[in-house]
């Protein structure tokens, strides 16, 4: 093993653990994981960071997808929402989330939604400081690198099935480095398992097959020691396991179509360009500024470190740097990555500067308290504190979100989404297509269904010659009308204060249906 143990991790611990665990101590402290795990899921659930779960209104379209399954036990094959895509292929390659989605709705309503994410994410920051702690990062950087992490996914947290591909790539990634570094490459053998999950839920399944290729290549440049330790046999287990992977991932709804699918959508230069989270991040928002954080403490790591990086930790930080500087929507899982490749790097810095006595003193006891706080973390018995809080959020999601003083904020935000506009057309009964702006499309879906929309958010599904001209028409570019005409627009519900509202409020033949401080809906006049 390359890293180096913590003083932590070698600290004696008679006579403390006894006097510990005879005082029920043990019991009743929260570990810091279990500490981790309920910051995130309260915060998401009750708390400052629950509104970010609803403000994609891809969530809508999700659930009614997952409904529409549970309901007709089939997958639907033909675009269910649209009138702009009728008859169209629609590749639902997310249906097992959508599931479960459906079936947390269903349940609990949005309350359900909101428990199902918040129980996930909380899961993955649990598992990335125990994956931290493992690695031998000490304990309050750790604590910081996952804070890093956590403000960093802010920026993409919201209850869709992206959120299972956080979890399932740092579980992936466990199995892989617990297999390299023991060498127990049997232990390989539960990816393909994985995989089956993983490509039914989300499009993040690839990411498995990069991280496969690193630690091929990392097992294919073993020094002599790696291989005088049995890590040779590495490269072909890794091989084998690649293959089954790649088999159970063709076990989908879809076979071998989803990856053209996915190809085409990623390799579309228009979409790429104009879709947002995809756009590389504006290092003026707070989640971009934490995860250039991160860059920064693993150039300094590198810097002041005298252990070289591993070939698989070198590629997995180059990796993960490139992907969260590409698109926006890569900086969680980037941020992850670099979390868990610099927190050994810097420890090991740490302690050998701290052996050498050449930190500050200052510095120098903060070490020392976290060896004390760490010798207690370690004898806590993990897990209760989570289990209790779980438990009691689940009787506050059947319970309509409410218990007492205790108040779950699961919806979409009336200031975010057209939320009044869309209880007046409920009250009218319009069930007319409505054209929005395509940030709307998976909420009105939500609300409308089975009445249909004509843009959402699903990108793959539209193409890139309807997305310009729909792009056109909310730009109001020259031709805009008549590419607005050829839709056959009737209905258009647009943000009050967008470009498109100020135009159609100008032109004769469009007559303002509702209006508030949200949105605008127009109805077209009949001459």
């Amino acid at each position: 093993m390359h890293e180096t143990m913590s003083s932590a991790a070698h600290s004696p611990r008679a006579g403390n653990d006894s006097h510990l665990m005879g005082s029920g101590l043990a019991w009743t402290l929260p570990s810091f994981r279990d500490l981790i795990f309920l910051a995130v899921f309260l915060s998401l659930t009750l708390g400052a960071l629950a509104p970010r779960l609803f403000r994609d209104g891809g969530t809508g379209w999700h659930v009614r997808t997952g409904q529409i399954i549970l309901s007709s036990h089939a997958i639907p094959r033909i675009d269910p929402f649209s009138v702009s895509s009728t008859g169209k292929t629609w590749y639902a390659w997310e249906w097992l989330a959508d599931v479960a989605m459906g079936a947390a709705f269903q349940s609990a309503g949005l309350y359900g939604v909101s428990f199902l994410a918040a129980l996930i994410i909380a899961a993955t920051f649990a598992m990335l400081f125990t994956m931290l702690r493992q690695r031998h990062t000490g304990l309050f950087l750790s604590v910081v690198l996952v804070l890093l992490a956590i403000s960093g996914s802010t920026i993409h947290m919201f209850a869709r099935p992206h959120v299972a591909s956080w979890l399932l790539m740092l579980l992936w990634l466990r199995i892989l480095e617990s297999a390299r570094e023991t060498g127990r490459y049997r232990r390989l053998f539960w990816l393909p398992a994985v995989m089956l999950i993983w490509v039914n839920l989300h499009g993040g399944f690839l990411l498995g097959f990069v991280l496969l290729a690193i630690y091929w290549c990392d097992t294919k440049w073993v020094d002599s020691e790696d291989a005088r330790l049995g890590h040779s046999n590495g490269e072909r287990m890794l091989s084998y396991v690649t293959l089954a992977s790649a088999f159970t991932s063709l076990i989908n709804p879809f076979g071998y179509r989803i990856y053209t699918h996915i190809y085409q959508y990623l390799g579309d230069s228009f979409l790429m360009n104009h879709i947002q989270e995809f756009q590389s991040p504006n290092f003026h928002g707070a989640a971009e500024r934490c995860f250039l954080a991160l860059v920064l403490l693993a150039v300094l790591g590198i810097a002041v470190s005298q252990r070289t990086l591993t070939a698989r930790h070198l590629l997995i930080l180059l990796f993960a740097i490139y992907a969260g500087v590409f698109a926006s929507r890569n900086i969680p899982t980037s941020s992850m990555l670099i979390a868990l490749v610099i927190g050994p790097l810097l420890s090991s810095t740490l302690q050998r500067d701290r052996s050498q006595s050449t930190i500050p003193s200052t510095l120098g006891r903060i070490l020392t308290l976290q060896d004390r706080v760490a010798q207690t973390d370690e004898k806590v018995r993990h897990g209760l504190w989570i289990a209790v809080g779980v438990a009691l959020l689940l009787c506050v999601t059947f319970r309509g979100g409410t218990l007492g003083p205790v108040r779950m904020a699961a919806q979409f935000e009336p200031a975010r989404f057209p939320v009044e506009a869309v209880n007046f057309i409920q009250s009218q009964r319009i069930t007319d297509p409505v054209f929005s702006i395509d940030q709307w499309g998976g909420y009105l879906v939500f609300r409308l269904y089975p009445a249909k929309v004509m843009v959402d958010d699903r990108h793959d599904l539209y193409g890139a010659q309807f997305f310009q001209r729909y792009l056109d028409i909310v730009r109001v570019q020259p031709g805009w009308m008549q590419d607005l005409q050829s839709m056959n627009a009737q209905l258009i519900l647009v943000p009050s204060n967008s470009s498109l509202a100020g135009a159609l409020e100008s032109i004769p033949g469009w007559d303002v249906e509702y209006h508030d401080e949200t949105a605008v809906l127009f109805r077209r006049s009949i001459n």
